[in-house]
């Protein structure tokens, strides 16, 4: 698959877990949904930040997150873990632990790869 192609799938990905988030939170309570508007902004600018027009993330880094269960609430919890506090620190919020991620998989990546060479 192509870098367009890793794009396209993280995208869809992102935004079909995030229309299930919203799907749920139209069950709730406006309690809650109230109370979880912080969440519901956030999770939307990550979902926006997976956009392939935007190219905010690179090859790598949609590559890992392709390989979670739900990318933009894996960006989320990052994010929660910062003490950033402006939307125009969002992608450094989060970049560190994400490069970490990245270089798990790398390794994991690697790993299954020298396992293959060795059979």
């Amino acid at each position: 698959m192509n870098e367009e192609g890793y794009r396209k799938k993280l995208w869809e990905k992102v935004n079909k877990d995030y229309e299930k988030f919203k799907k749920e939170q139209l069950k709730d309570t406006k309690e809650n949904i109230f109370n979880n508007a912080y969440k519901i902004a956030m999770l939307n600018d990550f979902t926006e930040m997976c956009n392939p027009y935007y190219k905010c993330l690179s090859l790598d880094e949609v590559k890992t997150l392709l390989k979670e269960k739900s990318p933009a609430q894996t960006l989320y919890k990052f994010y929660l873990k910062t003490e950033s506090g402006s939307i125009n620190d969002l992608y450094e919020s989060i970049w560190y632990r994400l490069s970490d991620l990245v270089d798990k998989n790398k390794q994991l990546n690697d790993k299954k790869a020298k396992q293959k060479l060795a059979r």
